[in-house]
């Protein structure tokens, strides 16, 4: 079952409820495509890859060792990327199975490189490459060898970050080259010209499970936007669907995701905290 889009969708009426978990300090929670588990990380004290299972609420360290960040899903959801210092310091590529895997480095440059997605066929991984000349860039490589060949799939002046894939490989990434952070659209892997998609800002897009939607946050309010258009990506205006003082804080990837009934999982900090600033806990919000 699918939920509605973003033209049936009534708003910004709605509610958020627990989704169970303890408060810890999330970040960057992503569903699987069921929707039944959450990919997670903790920041400090527990700072390394998670997952907490939404029926029974148990919370599971899956990766250990490597301080790891960022985790996204492959599309099988089998295995993970994510990043993490590496043995000589900058902040590297890694991948593991999800379920009792050792993590693998995928590459040893002398530079930080950061995770970002997944395409949809599973082969190839997009990541978050910095440079001195022309900030970061999206970059793709093989997922499964070690220092594979780098290709360039976003590079500019300004700073490309936060690859999205729609199940039909239409790639969504935030770029600044404007002054300030916009949503674009781009065909994968034929590339071309990019269609800007947000008018007014926008960052940390994710694509609704059927890929006819594409949802973003400026400021507080989360926008979703209709994608239509086959080969030719089109996009209907942005209509907004709610707003709250959801955890926002600067990162290469989306802080929120949508399941496949068209709920969001969200990240809302307590106030006060007890022993961590940065403690959270995992919200989901329906519309009525």
């Amino acid at each position: 079952m699918t939920g509605p889009t973003a033209a049936d969708r009534p708003h910004p009426s709605g509610r958020a409820t627990s989704a169970g978990a303890a408060p810890k300090s999330y970040m960057h929670p992503q569903l699987s495509a069921d929707g039944r588990q959450v990919l997670t990380w903790l920041r400090m004290p527990d700072y390394d890859v998670w997952l907490y299972d939404v029926a029974s609420r148990a919370l599971t360290r899956i990766v250990t060792g490597a301080a790891a960040r960022r985790p996204a899903w492959s599309p099988d959801g089998r295995r993970l990327i994510f990043d993490a210092p590496g043995p000589d310091n900058p902040v590297t590529l890694y991948s593991a199975d999800v379920h009792g895997g050792q993590a693998h480095r995928l590459r040893r440059v002398g530079n930080s490189q950061y995770a970002g997605a997944w395409t949809p066929d599973g082969r190839t991984i997009a990541y978050l490459d910095p440079t001195q000349t022309t900030g970061f860039d999206i970059l793709t490589m093989a997922a499964d060898a070690t220092d594979a060949p780098a290709t360039v799939l976003v590079k500019g002046p300004a700073n490309e970050t936060a690859p999205a894939f729609s199940p039909d490989g239409r790639l969504a990434y935030v770029s600044d080259v404007t002054g300030r952070e916009e949503v674009y659209l781009l065909r994968y892997p034929a590339g071309g010209a990019a269609l800007r998609v947000s008018t007014s800002g926008g960052r940390e897009p994710v694509w609704s499970a059927r890929g006819d939607e594409l949802f973003y946050r400026q400021g507080q309010t989360m926008w979703a936007t209709r994608v239509t258009g086959g080969a030719t990506p089109r996009v209907a205006d942005s209509v907004a669907l709610f707003a709250g003082e959801y955890d926002q804080r600067p990162s290469f990837h989306a802080n929120y995701d949508v399941a496949p009934d068209g709920r969001f999982l969200m990240i809302r900090g307590i106030a006060p905290p007890t022993t961590d600033p940065r403690i959270a806990v995992l919200l989901r919000w329906d519309a009525p």
